[in-house]
């Protein structure tokens, strides 16, 4: 009997561990909005500088674009998304022009 009830109470707390976690990484990975361009060639160009400075970058673009290549009223627009953590860092490196001591 006691060994049935710890196992019972060891599996909550596992159940309520594993929660918290799953909920924690949630929280950091929530992604906001951080631009919108109008064209696929724009979007990757801010995704890699972005990436570049170590921040996660998501484009989310219409499927029309996608699909036929429209890029009018907003048909063809490009969503850039960054993680709520890093949309201020990302803001600030989009107002800053590009650095041109790079080796390569």
């Amino acid at each position: 009997m006691w060994g049935q009830i710890f196992i019972n109470d060891l599996v909550i707390i596992i159940m309520k561990l594993s929660v918290c976690y799953y909920t924690a990484m949630e929280e950091e990975k929530k992604f906001v909005k951080l631009a919108t361009v109008y064209g696929p060639a724009e979007g990757e160009i801010i995704k890699g500088r972005l990436q570049s400075e170590g921040i996660e970058a998501i484009l989310k673009a219409e499927s029309l674009r996608n699909l036929y290549g429209i890029h009018v009223d907003g048909l063809g627009k490009v969503e850039i998304w960054v993680p709520e953590k890093d949309l201020e860092k990302a803001q600030i490196l989009l107002t800053q022009p590009p650095s041109e001591d790079r080796e390569g």
